[in-house]
Protein backbone atom coordinates (compact mmCIF):
# COMPACT_ATOMS: atom_id res chain seq x y z
CA UNK A 1 0.00 0.00 0.00
CA UNK A 2 2.98 2.29 0.35
CA UNK A 3 3.90 2.67 -3.32
CA UNK A 4 1.94 4.89 -5.68
CA UNK A 5 2.60 2.73 -8.72
CA UNK A 6 0.91 -0.39 -7.39
CA UNK A 7 -2.27 -1.93 -8.74
CA UNK A 8 -4.28 -1.09 -5.61
CA UNK A 9 -3.63 2.61 -6.09
CA UNK A 10 -4.75 2.69 -9.71
CA UNK A 11 -7.75 0.41 -9.16
CA UNK A 12 -8.96 2.71 -6.39
CA UNK A 13 -8.38 5.77 -8.57
CA UNK A 14 -10.28 4.22 -11.49
CA UNK A 15 -13.18 3.32 -9.16
CA UNK A 16 -13.31 6.93 -7.92
CA UNK A 17 -13.16 8.15 -11.51
CA UNK A 18 -16.04 5.88 -12.55
CA UNK A 19 -18.13 7.02 -9.59
CA UNK A 20 -17.52 10.65 -10.52
CA UNK A 21 -18.48 9.84 -14.11
CA UNK A 22 -21.74 8.32 -12.84
CA UNK A 23 -22.47 11.47 -10.82
CA UNK A 24 -21.90 13.67 -13.88
CA UNK A 25 -23.95 11.23 -15.96
CA UNK A 26 -26.85 11.53 -13.52
CA UNK A 27 -26.76 15.32 -13.82
CA UNK A 28 -26.44 15.15 -17.62
CA UNK A 29 -30.19 15.10 -18.19
CA UNK A 30 -30.47 18.66 -16.91
CA UNK A 31 -26.95 19.90 -17.68
CA UNK A 32 -24.84 17.92 -20.13
CA UNK A 33 -21.97 20.42 -20.00
CA UNK A 34 -20.54 18.80 -16.87
CA UNK A 35 -20.36 15.40 -18.56
CA UNK A 36 -18.72 16.80 -21.70
CA UNK A 37 -16.21 18.74 -19.62
CA UNK A 38 -15.40 15.65 -17.59
CA UNK A 39 -14.82 13.54 -20.71
CA UNK A 40 -12.46 16.20 -22.07
CA UNK A 41 -10.69 16.27 -18.71
CA UNK A 42 -10.19 12.51 -18.88
CA UNK A 43 -8.73 12.78 -22.39
CA UNK A 44 -6.37 15.46 -21.11
CA UNK A 45 -5.42 13.28 -18.15
CA UNK A 46 -4.68 10.36 -20.48
CA UNK A 47 -2.36 12.64 -22.50
CA UNK A 48 -0.62 13.51 -19.24
CA UNK A 49 -0.23 9.85 -18.22
CA UNK A 50 1.03 8.89 -21.67
CA UNK A 51 3.69 11.61 -21.65
CA UNK A 52 4.68 10.63 -18.11
CA UNK A 53 4.99 6.96 -19.11
CA UNK A 54 7.20 7.86 -22.09
CA UNK A 55 9.39 10.05 -19.90
CA UNK A 56 9.79 7.30 -17.30
CA UNK A 57 10.75 4.81 -20.00
CA UNK A 58 13.38 7.16 -21.43
CA UNK A 59 14.74 7.98 -17.99
CA UNK A 60 15.07 4.29 -17.18
CA UNK A 61 17.21 4.03 -20.33
CA UNK A 62 19.33 6.89 -18.96
CA UNK A 63 19.76 5.05 -15.65
CA UNK A 64 20.79 1.89 -17.46
CA UNK A 65 23.30 3.79 -19.60
CA UNK A 66 24.89 5.50 -16.59
CA UNK A 67 25.92 2.10 -15.29
CA UNK A 68 28.07 1.69 -18.38
CA UNK A 69 31.18 3.85 -18.33
CA UNK A 70 31.93 4.58 -22.01
CA UNK A 71 31.74 8.17 -23.20
CA UNK A 72 29.51 7.40 -26.17
CA UNK A 73 26.89 5.81 -23.95
CA UNK A 74 27.07 8.76 -21.55
CA UNK A 75 26.37 11.10 -24.48
CA UNK A 76 23.44 8.90 -25.42
CA UNK A 77 22.08 9.22 -21.89
CA UNK A 78 22.11 13.03 -22.21
CA UNK A 79 20.19 12.73 -25.46
CA UNK A 80 17.64 10.44 -23.78
CA UNK A 81 17.25 12.90 -20.91
CA UNK A 82 16.78 15.84 -23.28
CA UNK A 83 14.28 13.84 -25.35
CA UNK A 84 12.36 12.89 -22.20
CA UNK A 85 12.21 16.54 -21.18
CA UNK A 86 10.94 17.56 -24.63
CA UNK A 87 8.29 14.83 -24.64
CA UNK A 88 7.04 15.89 -21.22
CA UNK A 89 7.00 19.55 -22.29
CA UNK A 90 5.10 18.62 -25.45
CA UNK A 91 2.58 16.65 -23.37
CA UNK A 92 2.02 19.63 -21.09
CA UNK A 93 1.57 21.92 -24.08
CA UNK A 94 -0.95 19.48 -25.58
CA UNK A 95 -2.91 19.50 -22.32
CA UNK A 96 -2.89 23.28 -22.15
CA UNK A 97 -3.84 23.44 -25.83
CA UNK A 98 -6.75 21.07 -25.25
CA UNK A 99 -8.07 23.22 -22.41
CA UNK A 100 -7.61 26.41 -24.45
CA UNK A 101 -9.37 24.87 -27.45
CA UNK A 102 -12.49 24.01 -25.51
CA UNK A 103 -12.51 27.31 -23.63
CA UNK A 104 -12.32 29.02 -27.03
CA UNK A 105 -15.24 26.86 -28.24
CA UNK A 106 -17.20 28.07 -25.19
CA UNK A 107 -16.33 31.68 -26.06
CA UNK A 108 -17.25 31.18 -29.72
CA UNK A 109 -20.57 29.58 -28.77
CA UNK A 110 -21.48 32.47 -26.48
CA UNK A 111 -20.57 35.17 -28.99
CA UNK A 112 -22.30 33.40 -31.90
CA UNK A 113 -25.55 32.39 -30.17
CA UNK A 114 -25.84 35.11 -27.48
CA UNK A 115 -26.21 32.66 -24.62
CA UNK A 116 -26.87 34.24 -21.21
CA UNK A 117 -25.03 31.61 -19.14
CA UNK A 118 -21.46 32.02 -17.95
CA UNK A 119 -18.78 31.31 -20.58
CA UNK A 120 -16.91 28.88 -18.32
CA UNK A 121 -19.89 26.60 -17.76
CA UNK A 122 -21.53 25.94 -21.14
CA UNK A 123 -21.27 23.92 -23.49
CA UNK A 124 -18.11 22.50 -21.82
CA UNK A 125 -17.78 22.94 -18.07
CA UNK A 126 -14.19 23.98 -17.33
CA UNK A 127 -14.40 23.00 -13.66
CA UNK A 128 -15.38 19.46 -14.66
CA UNK A 129 -12.40 19.43 -17.06
CA UNK A 130 -10.04 19.69 -14.11
CA UNK A 131 -11.82 16.99 -12.08
CA UNK A 132 -9.54 14.03 -13.05
CA UNK A 133 -6.41 16.02 -12.16
CA UNK A 134 -7.90 17.20 -8.86
CA UNK A 135 -9.13 13.70 -8.08
CA UNK A 136 -5.62 12.32 -8.56
CA UNK A 137 -4.15 15.05 -6.34
CA UNK A 138 -6.58 14.35 -3.51
CA UNK A 139 -6.12 10.60 -3.94
CA UNK A 140 -2.31 10.91 -3.73
CA UNK A 141 -2.56 13.06 -0.59
CA UNK A 142 -4.89 10.59 1.14
CA UNK A 143 -2.77 7.63 0.00
CA UNK A 144 0.35 9.34 1.33
CA UNK A 145 -1.23 9.97 4.73
CA UNK A 146 -2.34 6.35 4.94
CA UNK A 147 1.18 5.18 4.09
CA UNK A 148 2.61 7.52 6.75
CA UNK A 149 0.21 6.21 9.40
CA UNK A 150 0.96 2.61 8.42
CA UNK A 151 4.72 3.21 8.70
CA UNK A 152 4.33 4.82 12.14
CA UNK A 153 2.25 1.89 13.39
CA UNK A 154 4.81 -0.55 12.02
CA UNK A 155 7.66 1.30 13.78
CA UNK A 156 5.75 1.34 17.08
CA UNK A 157 5.13 -2.39 16.80
CA UNK A 158 8.85 -3.13 16.38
Amino acid sequence: MITLDGKRFWITYIALNISLLLVFGAVAFSNYSMLTGYIIGNISFLFFLLSLKLVMKLLSNVANNKKNKTKKEKKDSHIYFFTAFLIFLLGLLLNIGLFVLFIWINYFYHTKFDNSSNIAFFPFNTIAMTAPHLLLSVHVIIWGFLALIKNKKKKKGE
